[in-house]
C-alpha cells in the first residue's frame, strides 16, 4: 500500500514538474517575445526622438523669424507714430501761431 501511496504522489509529482517546466518554456518564449518588443519600442523611440528634435529645431528657426519680422513692424509702428506725434505738434503750433496773430490784429 505505501508504494501504490508513493507511485501515486511521484506520478502526482511528475505530473506538477512537467506542467511547470511548460510554464517556464511558455514564460521564456514570452519574454522573448517581450525583449524583441522592447527593441522594435527602443528604435521607434530614437528615430521619434530625432523627429521631435529636427521639429525643434525648425521651430526655432520659425520663431527667430517672426520675431525678426515683428520686430520690424514694431519698429515701422513706432516710426509711423513718432511722425504723426510730430505732425500733430507742428500742426497744434501752426493754430496756436494762427491764433496768437488774429489775436494780435485783433481779427478775434
Amino acid at each position: 500500500m505505501v508504494t501504490v501511496v508513493e507511485d501515486t504522489l511521484e506520478q502526482q509529482m511528475e505530473g506538477r514538474i512537467a506542467r511547470l517546466e511548460s510554464d517556464v518554456a511558455h514564460m521564456r518564449t514570452d519574454i522573448a517575445d517581450l525583449k524583441l518588443d522592447v527593441r522594435e519600442i527602443r528604435a521607434e523611440v530614437t528615430t521619434l526622438g530625432k523627429s521631435v528634435g529636427d521639429l525643434r529645431d525648425e521651430m526655432h528657426t520659425s520663431f527667430a523669424k517672426v520675431d525678426g519680422r515683428l520686430d520690424k513692424l514694431e519698429s515701422k509702428l513706432e516710426r509711423k507714430i513718432d511722425r504723426k506725434s510730430l505732425q500733430d505738434r507742428l500742426w497744434m503750433g501752426g493754430m496756436i501761431l494762427a491764433a496768437l496773430t488774429a489775436h494780435g490784429l485783433k481779427w478775434l
